[in-house]
């Protein structure tokens, strides 16, 4: 946990809150990774997700970066392909992994 806040603070770190709980969370790294996405199960399918991406792609932009890259599973491909994939910076490269 102590390596998770750290990273937390190095990292370009938002949080989705809903009435004062934490219903996601998602971060970057100065050079364009996206670390972690989250959304608790019970704010999923609110566009939670979508708006965390939205700030991080906002924050990337304004960085300079033209590229945010993941390791995303199988299951998260279609979230991220909606969100630009190859077709408008910052575009998304995927590394799948099949968990």
């Amino acid at each position: 946990m102590a390596q998770w806040g750290d990273t937390f603070r190095s990292h370009i770190t938002y949080v989705a809150e809903i009435d004062g709980w934490l219903a996601g969370f998602s971060d970057i790294t100065h050079d364009g990774y996206l670390d972690r996405l989250y959304v608790h199960k019970d704010y999923q399918g609110r566009g939670i997700a979508s708006a965390l991406v939205r700030q991080l792609e906002s924050e990337a932009l304004r960085l300079g970066l033209q590229q945010i890259w993941t390791e995303a599973s199988i299951t998260a491909k279609p979230f991220f392909e909606r969100h630009g994939g190859a077709k408008r910076p910052p575009c998304y490269r995927m590394a799948l992994d099949s968990y």
